[in-house]
């Protein structure tokens, strides 16, 4: 019983992860159409990299947070989708970490110990 639950979390990573990935990419897609015109038609790959944290800006563009030169109401579905995108990243971690214990209890139990 156990291996067939532990296949399955193993099987179901890479569909979970994509799942997750795609409801990220979509969200901050939207956002991108809501507010990217703002910032002189920046691509979205650019405008992804900046969105994800004000770290990431920092780190990787030497800018401040997007957010900080919007209206209250914008700035308010910058976070929304940013606490969005960081469920979907907790999602993957989590399922994996599932999978993995799932995968360590097969093992015990089928060694026999």
């Amino acid at each position: 019983m156990w291996t067939e639950i532990s296949k399955a979390s193993f099987i179901s990573i890479p569909i979970v992860g994509t799942l997750s990935g795609l409801l990220s990419m979509r969200t901050a897609y939207s956002t991108y159409k809501l507010i990217g015109a703002r910032f002189g038609g920046a691509n979205f790959p650019w405008f992804y990299t900046v969105f994800q944290s004000p770290w990431y800006a920092k780190q990787f563009w030497g800018q401040d947070d997007i957010a900080n030169g919007l209206p209250d109401d914008l700035k308010t579905t910058v976070t929304r989708a940013r606490t969005q995108i960081n469920y979907g990243m907790a999602v993957i971690i989590l399922w994996t970490i599932f999978a993995l214990c799932v995968g360590a209890t097969a093992a015990h139990f089928a060694s026999g110990t």
